[in-house]
């Protein structure tokens, strides 16, 4: 583990990120590391002696002296054993490879050598002997059939994430060094995702080895991705060695669209840190700007994005004169580095981006987006205004659709922000990363993530089981209706949650895929109301006990459209069996698959999950806050 060496204790106070919880493991911070070596042991007890064997081994061949026997972890009078994925996760016995086997298969039973203070007269002749043995399947204890090293992969996996997401916009990428007995290998990480080397052996390969550490020693700070571009340090005398906690202090210089001026943006406290190991590493930072620009708080928005999608400034300026306007964001000043910073210019430019064809991760490119500050929904719904919330939800979601061609792609909690007018409180729809235009057909313009789009404990059930399919609206509604249902279950924020609630809130976002697929789904399946998932598989808060018909009719909407894919599905299994069984023929098939698929809407699936339906089921099932709330009064 590398670090710097300056006395992490005596840093500056504009340097000192907010108290936090830290690890158990005290006086180093995941932002003083500049990259990761990861050492694990062989799996085996003896595996000093055996390493030790190798490297007299090796020396002795480069040398070109007469090697000394290498020591074998074999007893006396033993017989090696095949390691087995079993053996692999409890101390085993790594063998040496006999002249003239194959490296995956022992042939005959190799003489045994005796470790070191046993008996040893017994001796082998040193002329019959391939002295440089070579570890037995060692490429075994890095692949996928080994459960050690799907271990090893997941702690590489954690550390990367604490990395580029701990330290609070201060890393763009770093690299990481997984050393397994002789076996090494290198992870590079970015916001696409990461890259691992092909193994090295550090005996066999030295000269490489050595050559790898060479160049990590020729790099500087920006190569291990401490780099933060366009940001001016607080000081100028700012040590450039000593990575910043927080980029609290740090300004920029953004030109005003209108004003036609430039403005400094000075950096203030970290609101918020996206904690992720892919995706855009957004950053939020309250700021001051010189000159000012608005008498309202600001904050600025600093994210890795894709090039290949539509700018979120350029898609809110599309639903100025509309009406959903009032719901969206207000941007004062932007800032996209597309030319001159991209994750192309770097390591990643000399892997994938040769071929725009053979591109296998997003480009990425830095913006910097200057905001209105909001406050997060979650501060403030309540029983008293939940359904006014989502009604406004919903009108913006329908009409950004059906007035100005969009679509958000992203509901979830973290991206509802509110601001009070009166007494009202104002719903704001943020986040517009994932958005994109519609044409006429509701087809998305331009390109488009080859991925599912959303947040995992909000995403339509159909979109976590057909991530190839197109985004629509009710995919939309439907992780509204998810929001909803995630607030009746964990708000009011600031009060003990019980094990059941905890349970089920984990059961959509920490588990696997499958598992949180399968969560989800049982929501609309073998169930005739919503009332028999509760307090089952929706344990409902009780303060919001008196919004079950108002979700039972939520849910409805969705339950009736899911039942009208399933039936069209049993359609076309039809046509396939027919197929299978030879009743008709392919072209046959086909058509009828066809004209099938043509009279399905998909989009409102039969006209089950549109804006009108689930409007008048939730005005029908509208709680009645006067008779469960005493002293309630309404905000509308």
């Amino acid at each position: 583990m590398v670090t710097t060496c300056n006395d992490l204790e005596n840093r500056p106070k504009y340097q000192q990120a907010p108290p936090r919880k830290r690890h158990k493991t005290t006086g180093v911070d995941w932002c003083d590391i500049f990259s990761l070596l990861e050492l694990k042991p062989f799996p085996t007890s003896r595996r000093a002696a055996y390493l030790v064997g190798l490297i007299a081994a090796w020396s002795s061949k480069v040398r070109g002296e007469e090697p000394l026997p290498a020591p074998s972890l074999v007893a006396s009078g033993s017989r090696p054993q095949r390691p087995t994925p079993s053996s692999l996760q409890s101390p085993g016995v790594p063998l040496l490879s006999e002249p003239g086997t194959n490296s995956n298969r022992l042939k005959r039973k190799p003489e045994p050598f005796v470790t070191e203070g046993a008996n040893q007269s017994r001796k082998r002749p040193r002329a019959k002997r391939n002295y440089l043995p070579e570890i037995y399947e060692s490429d075994y204890f890095l692949s996928e059939k080994c459960s050690v090293a799907k271990e090893f992969e997941d702690h590489m996996a954690r550390y990367a994430l604490e990395m580029l997401s701990c330290t609070r916009g201060t890393r763009l990428f770093f690299f990481q060094c997984l050393v397994v007995g002789d076996i090494v290998e290198f992870w590079y990480c970015d916001a696409s995702g990461f890259v691992r080397s092909y193994q090295i052996s550090w005996v066999r390969e030295f000269d490489k080895f050595a050559a790898i550490l060479v160049a990590i020693a020729c790099c500087d700070y920006a190569h291990f991705g401490l780099d933060i571009p366009n940001l001016s340090p607080p000081a100028p005398d700012l040590n450039p060695s000593i990575p910043p906690m927080s980029l609290t202090g740090y300004s920029t210089t953004m030109r005003h669209p209108t004003l036609d001026i430039d403005v400094k943006v000075t950096l203030g406290s970290e609101v918020f840190t996206q904690y992720s190991l892919v995706g855009r590493h957004t950053c939020v930072y309250d700021v001051t700007t010189e000159p000012p620009v608005s008498p309202d708080p600001l904050v600025i928005k600093m994210s890795l994005q894709s090039v290949c999608r539509t700018p979120e400034q350029e898609l809110l300026a599309l639903a100025d004169g509309f009406p959903v306007s009032e719901h969206l964001p207000k941007a004062f000043m932007w800032t996209d580095r597309a030319t001159e910073w991209r994750l192309a210019h770097g390591v990643r430019g000399l892997m994938f981006l040769q071929n725009d064809e053979d591109e296998t991760y997003e480009e990425r490119c830095q913006r910097h987006i200057v905001f209105k500050k909001y406050k997060p929904i979650e501060s403030v719904i309540s029983s008293s205004n939940m359904d006014h919330v989502f009604n406004q939800l919903l009108d913006c979601l329908h009409e950004l659709r059906y007035e100005v061609n969009m679509l958000h792609r992203d509901i979830s909690l973290s991206n509802l922000m509110y601001e009070m007018r009166g007494t009202v409180v104002w719903l704001i729809l943020n986040d517009f990363d994932l958005a994109t235009r519609l044409d006429e057909h509701g087809r998305p313009l331009g390109a488009t993530g080859s991925h599912r789009m959303g947040t995992l404990p909000f995403m339509s059930v159909d979109l976590i089981k057909h991530p190839e399919m197109l985004h629509l609206l009710r995919h939309d509604l439907e992780s509204a209706f998810f929001v909803a249902l995630w607030c009746g279950i964990r708000l009011p924020s600031g009060q003990k949650i019980d094990a059941a609630r905890r349970d089920v809130l984990l059961s959509w976002e920490q588990h696997g895929l499958n598992a949180i697929l399968k969560a989800k789904a049982q929501i609309f399946a073998n169930s005739d109301s919503f009332f028999q998932l509760v307090p089952g598989e929706i344990p409902i808060s009780p303060e919001f006990c008196q919004y079950e018909m108002w979700f039972d009719g939520f849910w409805k909407v969705f339950f009736d459209g899911y039942q009208k894919l399933a039936d069209h599905h049993r359609r076309l299994a039809v046509i396939q069996r027919d197929l299978r069984v030879k009743r008709i023929n392919e072209n046959q098939a086909e058509g009828l698959i066809k004209a099938a698929n043509s009279k399905f809407n998909f989009e409102t699936l039969n006209d089950a999950v549109t804006y009108t339906k689930i409007k008048a089921a939730l005005e029908s099932c509208k709680p009645d806050l006067a008779t469960y709330v005493p002293g309630f009064v309404s905000e509308m």
